[in-house]
């Protein structure tokens, strides 16, 4: 019996040794095409939500550049899914981005893939392609969001990081309504003071208004101005 009762834990002890050898793998959990902002917010926000549920993951987005115009393309599509994963809730730091080589058939790619703790990317020639930190010692646009919301490009947790994490650097916003707004400026301004100072703790001084004329939806640009030379 004693006998049995070993070998039974010497086999145990030798599927545990092999089960531990198998590194984790990568999982795609999604691809797809040139699609249209609301398609890839849909898609970026399931996404995030995916990787959410496993604290010790992280999220690979490979991104093949089309035929024309690669590099902007590729740096507008990088800019479009960070943003999106940020307002879904993801942290910065649980998701990068690489440049593969370019896509097959000429028309940009992107792959979503979720990395288990310990797993190494699918694809090992994938150029490291994250955003670089920005200069804070020169005024720069930061963002940009309309009325309709369809496409943003703006932060608000992240804007309000920047200013607060740079002694006497403040944020400027540039409001400007067009020749067919929905909303009026002024309420539009008005929400993202509120959301700047009430949600993301942004002292209201800190913070500059500026109205503008332009055409199309009301808009507003956020532009991160440093603290003045002394």
């Amino acid at each position: 019996m004693r006998f049995l009762t070993f070998i039974i834990f010497a086999i145990s002890i030798l599927l545990i040794g092999v089960g531990a050898q198998e590194p984790p793998k990568p999982k795609l959990v999604d691809e797809f095409g040139l699609i249209v902002c609301g398609n890839l917010n849909a898609r970026t926000d399931g996404f995030a939500q995916e990787i959410k549920l496993e604290p010790t993951a992280k999220a690979l987005i490979l991104i093949y550049p089309p035929t024309f115009r690669p590099e902007e393309q590729a740096e507008r599509q990088r800019r479009r899914i960070s943003t999106s994963l940020q307002l879904s809730g993801l942290d910065v730091d649980r998701f990068q981005f690489r440049k593969a080589g370019r896509s097959p058939d000429g028309q940009i790619k992107t792959e979503f893939w979720k990395l288990p703790l310990g797993a190494e990317p699918p694809v090992t020639n994938a150029v490291l392609s994250n955003e670089e930190p920005p200069d804070t010692s020169r005024a720069f646009i930061f963002g940009s969001e309309d009325e309709y919301g369809i496409c943003p490009t703006f932060v608000p947790r992240a804007f309000a990081k920047l200013i607060l994490d740079n002694p006497g650097s403040r944020g400027h916003i540039v409001v400007t309504q067009g020749d067919a707004p929905m909303l009026n400026k002024f309420y539009f301004a008005d929400e993202w003071i509120k959301e700047l100072v009430e949600k993301q703790g942004v002292p209201r001084k800190r913070l500059r208004l500026f109205f503008a004329k332009g055409k199309g939806p009301t808009a507003a640009e956020f532009w991160f101005v440093p603290a003045k030379k002394r």
